[in-house]
């Protein structure tokens, strides 16, 4: 999947996306909190033993001009 954002500023910014697989617009989560559906970070960062990964390793830098490309995988815990 490809995706296009226009018109963001320069600077950091952590990306977060997940498999919305029973269409509820949620990320599903089990009684502990746990991901249920597939959840990926910017930078390919694994979700840690005690949540998500920190802003610095999920973040990406936006160039003033151009565009940039990057990757993650979605992925259950």
């Amino acid at each position: 999947v490809t995706i296009t954002l226009h018109d963001l500023p320069a600077g950091d910014f952590a990306l977060k996306a997940f498999h919305d697989l029973d269409g509820d617009r949620q990320l599903r989560t089990d009684w502990l909190g746990r991901p249920r559906e597939p959840l990926g970070f910017g930078n390919d960062a694994p979700i840690t033993r005690t949540g998500p990964p920190r802003f610095e390793a999920a973040a990406v830098r936006l160039p003033p001009k151009g565009t940039f490309e990057t990757r993650l995988t979605l992925r259950y815990e």
